[in-house]
């Protein structure tokens, strides 16, 4: 079995999948159809009931292909808290945060409308409150105006 820590995942093994090289540097690794056993991780972390850690954390944020700062962005926290969940690999994860990487997971491996759904919110943040809105009423009807 080999020892694949190459994902960043501590905790994970390879049965099969793999082929050893002889190199003139050493034992070169290859695995076989690496995206798919990546999708495949990153599902069986998703569905888990246990609290991720920040190493798991890491690896969906890198599987999504996403700096620290938009999923900082995407998820409503700040880049340095990111950061600190992500260094402290076997710790899990705390709060809406961790609930939230669930979720935008799903969102990029398929879903695009809860995908559209979570870069709306995120524009959001983005978007300073109107300081005035003026409502107006016609034939029973009331509407925004700009004001």
């Amino acid at each position: 079995m080999y020892h694949y820590i190459e994902s960043g995942l501590d905790y994970v093994w390879l049965a099969n999948g793999y082929t050893i090289h002889k190199t003139e540097y050493g034992d070169a690794v290859s695995i076989e159809q690496t995206d798919a056993l990546h999708k495949v991780l990153a599902t069986e972390i998703v569905n888990s009931p246990a609290p991720l850690t920040g190493a798991q954390f890491r690896f969906l944020r890198i599987e999504m292909e996403l700096s620290q700062r938009r999923l900082a962005e995407l998820i409503n926290a700040d880049e340095q808290a990111v950061a600190r969940w992500e260094k402290t690999r076997g710790k899990p994860v705390k709060g809406a945060a961790e609930r939230m990487i669930r979720v935008v997971y799903k969102a990029f491996s398929g879903n695009g409308s809860i995908k559209n759904m979570i870069e709306r919110l995120a524009a959001l943040d983005a978007v300073s409150a109107p300081a005035k809105v003026v409502m107006r009423e016609k034939d029973n009807e009331w509407r925004a105006e700009a004001a």
